[in-house]
């Protein structure tokens, strides 16, 4: 791009983004220095001639406070694709959890409907890789993160707002901050746009309220009709626009575990309907995709024991929802490090559910959990002590017995004993993989002595 070539600028922030913005500077001729406060503190930036803002840095930064004080401009990789993006066809998806599961099934929508689509953002490729490919008609899908939203400067055409609650209280100062970071995904969209969101939720429907865009209603709860959105009705999924009902398919085909994977369905049938999508290829993708790694992941069955990789799973509210998803027995894997998390909704679903019969202590914050739930439900055990993801694999095995689930759900973030979400799955699936239980051993919960 010529805005690049021969000019000096500064890639804040080494990571995965900063890598991208960097390359592709370099490729458009431009002269880019990454710079990373992990190695070092960033140096003054107004000697920059542009300075491109990878998420991990915030925006409040005194570096980049002084820089917009110079007006210096700054920008972002995802400011960046927007502003030059040959298409205008770009779904946006934020949300607390099921970004990357409803950006995928959107995705693959689209390609099953015949048409070129790039995915991209928050889930693991930077926009900016694929800039040069995408063509006018083409359809970018976009997993947008609060860091990566809140100085966005310009909306999608679709934008999605997925199940809102609170996340990242270790980098937002307050819950409404968070939430006021994702409504920046619809405050510049017009009449023309579209804007679906999940109404289940208070922050969602915040957020909703606050569009000029035409708006579609996800719901899950609410089985009555919408007008505008889609939603599940005896047994079928629904997608409504101007009242006009279609039945897109029934929810028997649907290999995503658990119930409230339906909402994320939901919301990726509204967006692909409205890029124009058949509901015979939007079928076909919900009857082929079982799910993203590290998101209610079926590892291994091990004598009628099914063992589940949901570490992705850093919130209270979706170790919730994993819980619901399954109508066994369950032993659960819980804790970490810390995101400053609420832990009351998680403790009443542990006390009342009489599925859980056993937790597993998987990491500090597991103490915060146990303080929430308070005198030990007379139907679980907990097993405490675990060092290692084998030795808690172990302690999980020991206490199930046929028809029972395990299920790494954490709740917290991974950072006390794992370098990031993957780290810990990937530690949980080699432990499970590896695990051989004693030749002709009986599965008997073992109590606390």
């Amino acid at each position: 791009m010529d805005d690049l070539k021969d000019k000096k600028i500064a890639v804040l922030g080494a990571g995965v983004e900063g890598q991208s913005a960097a390359a592709y500077i370099q490729k458009h001729g431009g002269r880019a220095e990454v710079l990373d406060e992990k190695t070092d503190a960033f140096p003054d930036l107004r000697g920059f001639d542009l300075i491109f803002r990878s998420p991990g840095v915030q925006p409040t930064h005194p570096r980049v406070v002084e820089a917009i004080t110079a007006e210096k401009p700054i920008t972002s990789t995802i400011n960046y694709f927007f502003t030059h993006s040959p298409t205008k066809n770009i779904i946006g998806v934020t949300g607390t959890k099921g970004k990357g599961t409803t950006s995928t099934l959107i995705h693959l929508m689209i390609k099953d409907g015949g048409i070129t689509s790039f995915l991209g953002g928050n889930i693991g490729t930077p926009p900016l890789n694929f800039l040069d490919e995408v063509k006018p008609n083409d359809w970018v899908v976009l997993e947008l993160s609060s860091f990566q939203l809140i100085d966005i400067a310009k909306n999608p055409h679709i934008a999605v707002v997925l199940m809102t609650t609170s996340e990242h209280l270790d980098w937002h100062a307050t819950n409404e901050e968070y939430v006021a970071a994702k409504a920046m995904i619809t405050m510049k969209q017009t009449s023309d746009d579209f804007l679906i969101a999940n109404v289940d939720y208070e922050g969602s429907s915040q957020i909703a309220e606050k569009t000029n865009a035409t708006r579609f209603n996800i719901t899950i709860k609410n089985y009555t009709p919408q007008k505008n959105g889609c939603y599940i009705e005896n047994g079928n999924i629904m997608f409504e626009q101007n009242s006009a009902k279609e039945l897109v398919c029934s929810t028997n085909i649907i290999k995503l575990p658990g119930k409230h994977n339906w909402e994320n369905v939901c919301a990726a049938v509204c967006a692909a309907k409205l890029a124009g999508i058949p509901s015979e290829s939007i079928a076909k993708t919900l009857s082929s995709f079982a799910g993203l790694e590290h998101r209610l992941e079926l590892v291994k069955e091990i004598r009628g024991v099914k063992y589940y990789n949901d570490s992705f799973s850093t919130t209270p509210e979706t170790t919730v929802a994993a819980i619901r998803a399954f109508d066994q027995p369950k032993i659960l894997i819980l804790g970490g490090s810390t995101k400053h998390s609420d832990f009351t909704h998680l403790a009443e679903e542990i006390r009342t559910n009489k599925t859980v019969k056993v937790i597993i202590q998987g990491g500090k914050e597991w103490q915060q959990i146990k303080d929430a739930i308070g005198e030990k439900p007379a139907h679980i055990e907990y097993h405490e002590g675990a060092s290692s993801m084998k030795e808690m694999v172990e302690q999980a095995a020991n206490s199930a017995q046929a028809g029972d689930v395990v299920l790494l759900s954490p709740a917290c973030a991974s950072f006390d004993l794992f370098k990031n979400y993957k780290d810990r799955g990937e530690a949980f699936k080699e432990a499970v993989n590896s695990y051989h239980p004693t030749p002709g051993a009986v599965f008997v919960v073992h109590k606390d002595s």
